[in-house]
C-alpha cells in the first residue's frame, strides 16, 4: 500500500522526517470495513485513531426521540475517531458507521503513546485531536443554513458526494428540505 494520502496529512500536522514517518506507519494496521458495519459502536471505548485511505465514515448518535443526530461526516484523508471516547477511555455515546466499502489506517492508542514518550516530535500527532473537535462546522448556531452549506462544499466537497441528503442536513443541523432548497438555489445561479 502507498501511503502518499497519509505522508501529506501529516505533513500537515507538523514537521516529520521521513525517518519519523516510517515510524508511524510501522505502528499502522489496515481496517477493511464493508458498507454499513460499524468501526465504533455506542457502548463501547474508541481505542484507536483512523485515517480514511478510501471510503467514508459518519459519526453519529440516535437521541432521546430515537432520531440520528450526526456529529460529522468522513472521507478520504479525513481523520475519524470519537474524540470524548478516544481521550476519557470511557464507553461513548456515539457510533461511527462506514456508509460505504472502507479501507482505514488504524493508529491505536498504545502506539500512540509510545510514539509521544519516545520522542516529542511525535506529540505533534495530538493536532489530529483538534482537526476532530473543530470541523467546519463547529459553531453552526452563529451561521445561516446557506452560509453553513457555502462552509461545508468549501472545505469539505467530498461530503455532498458521497452523503444523502438527510446525513447532510443533520450534519448541518438543517433539514432536509431546507438543505434541499438551498442546493436547488446553487443548480438555479
Amino acid at each position: 500500500m502507498k501511503f502518499n494520502n497519509l505522508y501529506s496529512a501529516l505533513r500537515m500536522l507538523g514537521r516529520f522526517s521521513e525517518q519519523d514517518l516510517k515510524k508511524i506507519e510501522s505502528c499502522l494496521k489496515i481496517v477493511r470495513l464493508k458498507k454499513h458495519s460499524f468501526l465504533v459502536k455506542e457502548g463501547t471505548t474508541c481505542q484507536s485513531i483512523y485515517f480514511v485511505e478510501k471510503g467514508s465514515l459518519r459519526h453519529y448518535y440516535v437521541d432521546e426521540l430515537g432520531e440520528d443526530m450526526t456529529v460529522n461526516l468522513f472521507v478520504e484523508t479525513d481523520w475519524a475517531f470519537d474524540y470524548q471516547s478516544f481521550t476519557s477511555q470511557k464507553p461513548t455515546l456515539y457510533n461511527l458507521q462506514a456508509m460505504e466499502d472502507s479501507e482505514l489506517l488504524e493508529l491505536d492508542i498504545y502506539d500512540l503513546h509510545r510514539l509521544i514518550k519516545e520522542s516529542d516530535t511525535y506529540f505533534q500527532l495530538m493536532r489530529i485531536f483538534k482537526m476532530i473537535v473543530e470541523t467546519p462546522i463547529s459553531n453552526p448556531a452563529k451561521l445561516s443554513p446557506k452560509e453553513k452549506y457555502i462552509l461545508l462544499i468549501n472545505n469539505k466537497p467530498k461530503v455532498v458526494e458521497k452523503f444523502q441528503l438527510k446525513h447532510i442536513a443533520s450534519y448541518l443541523r438543517i433539514t432536509p428540505e431546507t438543505l434541499s432548497r438551498i442546493r436547488q438555489s446553487f443548480s438555479q445561479t
